[in-house]
């Protein structure tokens, strides 16, 4: 059986398709794979970072609500000690007036 040039060539030719096609195959679903875990990897961070935001969210609410709670305390002192010197002052012209 005598198989010509022309027809070996075709042959190589569809197996060399044939073999790109399946190399390409196989290397787009390492791809794929590759890209889902990176994926998997990315969206874990993105969770950890968003989670770290709520707490430093949490702690300054905490802050705020300390930082309120002792300017509402100055306040209170501060007004007492105005009394106070009020009732010192009263306290010394009395003394003078003496």
């Amino acid at each position: 059986m005598y198989i010509s040039p022309t027809a070996i060539s075709i042959i190589v030719v569809l197996i060399g398709v044939v073999v790109s096609f399946l190399g390409y195959k196989r290397g787009s679903i390492k791809d794929i794979k590759q890209d889902s875990k990176n994926s998997a990897v990315l969206s874990t961070k993105l969770d950890f970072i968003t989670q770290g935001v709520n707490n430093i969210q949490l702690d300054i609410k905490s802050q705020n609500l300390n930082v309120m709670n002792i300017s509402e305390r100055v306040t209170r002192i501060e007004e007492s000690s105005k009394s106070a010197h009020h009732r010192i002052d009263i306290i010394e012209h009395k003394k003078e007036g003496a």
